[in-house]
């Protein structure tokens, strides 16, 4: 058993009001990151995508984002898909959603009774990715933060679903086990699974 797709909420859009100061900080340190884990995304078959506002983002990150997403997607096979949100909202999402299936229905594209759940899930930035079984929040906070917002249809919004701790193996063994009984999963499964998170 592993993880075959993993999100990470890196940077919300509305974070962007924090000023250029913080904005460089992060932005710097993420271009950073990206340029010194490349080889290892390769080696270890992982594929690395973005989903958020790429136009905020100052050309050099722009320009390594799009280097890597081109360097990690050359191979058929993967052994995770790595989205990166940055400078994302899920509201935000929603609302580009709902703007190009109004565009396809005033173009006579598609018949307003032919909008459903699986069209809307075309038209988001998450398109054709599973939805997520679990959010892992550090911090303390039990809160979504406009993360992922029409994507979570099957996970259970209880305090045992959101996980805040240290991020440390036994926490988070323990934490997760509310989880597991939920999903079905043994608890070699969830070892497995925390095995996968820890070691990408």
């Amino acid at each position: 058993m592993g993880v075959g797709t993993a999100t990470s909420f890196v940077y919300s859009l509305k974070n962007l009001n924090r000023g250029k100061e913080a904005n460089d900080l992060i932005f710097g340190q993420l271009e950073t990151y990206l340029e010194d884990n490349l080889e290892d995304f390769i080696r270890k078959n992982i594929s690395v995508s973005m989903i958020g506002e790429r136009w905020t983002l100052p050309k050099s990150l722009h320009d390594k984002i799009k280097q890597v997403e081109e360097e990690t997607h050359k191979k058929d096979t993967k052994q995770l898909e790595l989205m990166l949100a940055i400078c994302y909202a899920g509201t935000t999402d929603i609302v580009e959603a709902t703007r190009g299936i109004c565009d396809k229905v005033k173009n006579g594209v598609i018949e307003p009774n032919n909008v459903d759940k699986t069209l809307v899930d075309q038209e988001l930035c998450t398109r054709g990715l599973p939805h997520p079984d679990l959010l892992i929040r550090t911090g303390g906070r039990l809160r979504i933060s406009d993360y992922l917002m029409c994507n979570w249809p099957k996970l259970s919004f209880t305090s045992r679903t959101f996980v805040h701790l240290s991020f440390k193996k036994p926490s988070l063994f323990k934490h997760c086990t509310p989880f597991r009984k939920e999903k079905g999963l043994s608890a070699s499964d969830l070892h497995d699974l925390i095995y996968a998170l820890f070691n990408y």
